[in-house]
């Protein structure tokens, strides 16, 4: 049988968590500036129609107008697009991106990740949670972030406490799956794949399924926990091993395996 060596995850670092941070937010400020140049622009052209309209009622040209300028409307909606567009990006950006990834651009450039503290996948509820503490109590309150992070045994800022999540580092994630996998490398993941046919690795696999299979995986491998779970390991084998057929997976350590489907579960 052929194991695979494994770049374990361990708990993020605080300086590549500020890191992450800060690259995610050099992000978010771009995308202001082009919001705020846009509802610059739209302030412009209302207020420069409200003085067109002024200056034509000014010389009797429409009666029915105003002669002084009302630049009040355009500055209502200046106002009003540059808050709602900030929220949705502030927001959006980190909560679509955790939801859907796993990780923000700014994490996954140094090997981070977010998971659930069991290893089931991130819900809508916890990465609205770790999004508003981040920018309401984390944001408000640094220091106090960085207290729980220092004295907590995850890490976890007060987001992270309330949303049941940490944040990990892998030194060698690997890009070709969809979200940076705990499980698995890159160039291992695609030996392993190589082996198997795509009609094979493409079949679907329930939600449900996922989901209690990567909180198996996540004891096992991740949380230190495997011998938690040690008596789910013969049948979750059986199951893949069944799943795969007829691929020549007896090539393959049972480790391997259990990463390697983990690793498509995450996908």
């Amino acid at each position: 049988m052929t194991e695979v060596e494994i770049k374990s995850s361990t708990l993020a670092p605080s300086l590549r968590r500020a890191g992450a941070w800060f690259i995610d937010m050099s992000l978010v400020s771009l995308m202001w500036l082009v919001i705020l140049a846009l509802a610059l622009m739209i302030f412009l052209v209302g207020a420069g129609f409200s003085f067109m309209r002024a200056g034509f009622a000014s010389l009797g040209q429409f009666e029915t107008w105003q002669t002084e300028p009302n630049i009040l409307g355009p500055i209502l909606i200046f106002l009003v697009v540059v808050i709602i567009s900030l929220a949705v990006v502030s927001h959006g950006y980190f909560i679509l991106y955790e939801k859907n990834t796993g990780t923000t651009p700014g994490k996954r450039s140094l090997g981070l990740s977010v998971r659930s503290i069991d290893g089931a996948p991130l819900t809508w509820g916890q990465v609205t949670l770790r999004d508003f503490a981040r920018w309401y109590v984390d944001g408000l309150f640094f220091f106090v972030a960085l207290f729980t992070m220092a004295l907590t045994k995850r890490r976890q800022r007060i987001g992270d406490l309330l949303a049941g999540t940490e944040v990990l580092w892998t030194p060698e994630t690997h890009l070709q799956l969809q979200t940076a996998s705990l499980y698995l490398r890159g160039e291992d993941f695609k030996r392993i794949s190589a082996v198997l046919a795509a009609d094979v690795i493409s079949r679907p696999i329930e939600q449900s399924t996922r989901n209690e299979f990567l909180k198996f995986a996540y004891a096992s491998f991740i949380a230190g926990r495997a011998a938690e779970v040690a008596s789910q390991r013969p049948r979750w084998l059986s199951y893949i091993r069944e799943r795969f057929q007829p691929a020549p997976v007896v090539k393959l350590g049972d480790d391997a395996l259990l990463r390697y489907f983990a690793a498509l579960c995450e996908a």
